[in-house]
C-alpha cells in the first residue's frame, strides 16, 4: 500500500472514530448554561415580575410621564425566564429563548426573532435603566427603545 493510500486511510478512520455530539444537545447545554449565568449574576427580584415603566428625559433629568394615562404608557415586564410583555404601541407577550446577563446588562433573546431587547443601568441608585431594541446584532432602533424605572420607585421622580 502506498504512503498516500495509508495517509488517506488513517484520515478516514480518524474521522469516523471521533465522538460525535448531536447539535441539539450542544444547544441545550448552552441554554442551560445561559440561564444559570442569569441566576448567579443578577437578583431576579429586580427584573422578574417587575414592571419597568418608561420615563421622559427632559433637561438632563428623568421624569414620570404624567401626560399619558398609566394604561397608555410604554413598559417592559418579564413574567418569568421564558416570557416578557413589551408595550411599545400595544401590549405584546413574547416567548423568550433565554435571558443572558453581564455585569452591566440583561439581554432578552426572543424565540425565533432576529432582534434582542437589552437592558442597561443608567442610574442604579434611582433604579433607572434603558431598554434598547437591537437588530442585526448592533443596530439600535431608538423608536422602540426607552428609559425606564422600576415601578416600585416611580413615586420618587419628578412629574412631567
Amino acid at each position: 500500500m502506498s504512503i498516500i493510500n495509508r495517509i488517506t486511510l488513517l484520515v478516514f478512520l480518524s474521522l469516523f472514530s471521533c465522538k460525535k455530539t448531536p447539535i441539539q444537545s450542544v444547544s441545550e447545554k448552552v441554554k442551560k448554561h445561559t440561564l444559570n449565568v442569569v441566576d448567579k449574576v443578577i437578583d431576579k427580584n429586580n427584573f422578574i415580575k417587575i414592571k419597568w415603566e418608561e420615563l421622559n428625559y427632559i433637561n438632563n433629568d428623568f421624569h414620570e410621564f404624567t401626560s399619558l394615562k398609566k394604561e397608555d404608557r410604554r413598559y417592559v415586564k418579564l413574567l418569568n425566564n421564558k416570557e416578557a410583555i413589551i408595550v411599545i404601541m400595544e401590549p405584546t407577550k413574547y416567548n423568550l429563548d433565554s435571558i443572558q446577563a453581564t455585569e452591566n446588562s440583561i439581554i432578552l433573546y426572543k424565540k425565533g426573532g432576529g432582534w434582542i431587547y437589552k437592558f442597561k443601568w443608567i442610574d442604579k441608585k434611582r433604579h433607572i435603566g434603558r431598554w434598547d431594541y437591537i437588530y442585526n446584532k448592533t443596530v439600535i432602533d431608538s423608536s422602540f427603545s426607552m428609559y425606564v424605572v422600576n415601578e416600585k420607585y416611580i413615586d420618587g421622580l419628578s412629574k412631567n
